[in-house]
């Protein structure tokens, strides 16, 4: 049984929720001071969890309209998205990874308008299960369904939860998706692959746009490090990204990425480095980034540097040929 199975509803702020005339909808998030919570606040980061070993934790439900709402909350498993990178698992589906080793407290919720509800779940591991990174979501999902000329939407919250199982991934990719290796005979690639960096400069900003694959057997969400180099020596600009986007076995996923803005002018190197527990992808790009007078003016500067330079070696030379020449007349003996 899980602890604490008790579900508290408490009533919070309208400020608090931010929630406003007409607003409606549902979020899950974790806890604030969660301490498996990300840095952003947006999902949970379980860390290395043992199998066998029971895990407890808790989840935010928030309603941020003013009327009463029924809502369905459920573990989810990470399927691939028609986009790329990865969807949850629809309530009523069978569920065989994360979806499948978490256990609600409460599966539906009354929330009363602008309140919020704490529910915890318990997830284990069971033995067997592929090591690696694994990926899941906990769902929430109003009951109402809107309906507009007759067609019925449901709109569904989802928070992932991230968590590492110790050892060898013994999943294997998605159905449909290019199979580990590559073919028979080849070394088993163990991280994603960049397919494919686009950087198009706007004057002194660049926001990258990135194409990546996971040709692996395991769940994969790489750090991301962007470095922009001026081949000019005018100094280095960089952004980080602590996640880029989890990837399924055999999906694919374009992300862009923060801008980095201040960039060098003229000739430079941009480098993205991909970095998780399986391994490190670098891939280049040259780049060119024009529109910024202070470079021509440096440009500029050192021309005139060149010249100056050049016209007081030209003067240096010319006064020691007349040194040469007035000492060669002194040694020069009178007829």
């Amino acid at each position: 049984m899980i602890a604490a199975a008790v579900v508290a509803v408490f009533a919070v702020p309208a400020s608090a929720l931010a929630a406003t005339s007409g607003q409606s909808g549902v979020s899950v998030t974790p806890v604030p001071g969660d301490r498996f919570a990300s840095k952003s606040g947006t999902h949970l980061e379980l860390g290395v969890v043992t199998p066998g070993t029971p895990l407890d934790d808790r989840i935010r439900i928030l309603n941020v309209g003013s009327d009463e709402a029924t809502i369905d909350v459920y573990p989810a498993d990470a399927i691939p998205a028609l986009n790329g990178g990865f969807g949850f698992s629809a309530k009523g589906q069978p569920t065989h990874d994360v979806g499948s080793w978490i256990r609600m407290a409460a599966n539906r919720l009354q929330l009363p308008g602008n309140s919020s509800t704490v529910v915890p779940f318990r997830l284990v591991v069971p033995a067997g299960a592929g090591g690696g990174e694994h990926v899941g979501g906990i769902v929430a999902e109003p009951v109402t369904t809107n309906s507009s000329d007759g067609v019925q939407t449901k709109t569904r919250f989802a928070m992932a939860v991230y968590l590492t199982v110790p050892g060898q991934p013994t999943s294997s990719p998605v159905p449909g998706g290019p199979s580990p290796g590559g073919g028979h005979g080849s070394t088993p690639p163990t991280t994603v692959t960049v397919t494919k960096l686009t950087v198009n400069p706007n004057g002194r900003k660049i926001c990258p746009r990135v194409n990546y694959a996971n040709p692996t057997g395991d769940v994969i969400d790489p750090s991301a490090r962007l470095t922009v180099d001026s081949s000019l020596g005018l100094g280095t600009r960089r952004v980080t990204v602590d996640r880029l986007g989890a990837l399924l076995p055999g999906a694919s996923a374009t992300v862009t990425m923060p801008c980095v803005r201040g960039v060098p002018p003229g000739p430079d190197t941009v480098r993205l480095t991909l970095t998780s527990p399986q391994g490190t992808t670098t891939t280049t790009k040259d780049v060119f980034v024009d529109g910024w007078p202070l470079f021509f003016a440096l440009l500029f500067l050192l021309i005139l540097l060149v010249l100056i330079g050049w016209e007081l070696w030209r003067r240096h030379r010319a006064r020691q040929r007349e040194l040469e020449a007035l000492r060669a007349a002194v040694a020069t003996p009178s007829a």
